[in-house]
């Protein structure tokens, strides 16, 4: 029996499927990156996360530059594995090409949708895009009027659909923040501020810490049972040995680093 592929760790494209941009061949529908629920605002799901390096804010202009719209009016979201694509490892500077190749396309299908349904309000032929304008702010003209924004436009319609690739991101010619705007960077002011943004800030109900003793080298073996020294430790810590494996749980991290350094002096390895 073969075994299935590790979540997301490769974008599959030989899976028979016809071939799409970036994360986008691995998470083909329109509501996985983009959400109109909140009017005014877009909100952006990515399966990559911001480590520093500045992805929050490159999607953010990507799709700013798509859609016509100021950066205030895009939100990308934090990676999430329940509501996000999966879009594997963030890792080998990959980001820009699968996220950002996939988030163009994405914002192109929903800015041909909305085209599409500005064009059936001024009973445009659906193919007469030559008429179709978009100005800043997401606001769809055609033929010199003014017919509405996204969310009016896409007010009613599902955007649960499979892309379909019948509409083309921009040409490079006609971008106006790509190379040009000077774009605050979004991850930075938590960071500066020293806001809780990393796992080792987080704080959850309940929440236990642990640390691991590891033995010094791989085949050492523990020369006698540790149940003793497990005895000793203070009330509320709790230690484990299976084999080579040695570790410490406690409500604390200093508790369980206090608890790991003692065992750690005490125990024997041959």
């Amino acid at each position: 029996m073969s075994l299935p592929t590790p979540r997301g760790f490769v974008i599959d494209r030989g899976d028979g499927r016809a071939q799409l941009p970036g994360s986008l061949h691995t998470n083909r529908r329109l509501a996985q990156w983009l959400s109109l629920a909140e009017p005014g605002r877009v909100r952006v799901r990515i399966g990559k996360v911001e480590l520093g390096q500045g992805i929050l804010t490159a999607m953010q202009l990507l799709v700013a530059e798509e859609l016509d719209l100021p950066l205030q009016a895009v939100q990308v979201l934090p990676a999430s594995t329940d509501h996000g694509p999966d879009e594997g490892m963030t890792s080998g500077s990959l980001s820009v090409q699968d996220c950002g190749a996939a988030l163009r396309h994405a914002c192109a299908e929903l800015r041909g949708l909305a085209g599409l349904r500005a064009a059936e309000r001024t009973s445009a032929a659906a193919g007469g895009s030559a008429a179709l304008e978009w100005l800043p702010g997401g606001v769809c003209r055609v033929a010199g009027r003014e017919v509405g924004d996204y969310w009016s436009l896409l007010e009613d319609h599902d955007l649960d659909v499979e892309f379909s690739g019948r509409w083309s991101p921009k040409p490079a010619a006609q971008r106006r923040l790509l190379g040009r705007a000077r774009a605050p960077r979004v991850d930075l002011p938590d960071k500066v501020y020293g806001r809780a943004r990393f796992i080792h800030d987080l704080q959850l109900p309940g929440m236990l810490h642990g640390r691991v003793l590891r033995p010094p080298s791989l085949t050492a073996a523990l020369d006698a049972d540790p149940a003793g020294l497990f005895e000793a430790l203070p009330p509320g810590v709790r230690a484990w040995a299976d084999g080579r494996f040695v570790a410490v749980v406690a409500a604390t991290e200093h508790q369980a680093e206090e608890a790991a350094g003692q065992l750690r002096a005490r125990l024997r390895w041959r």
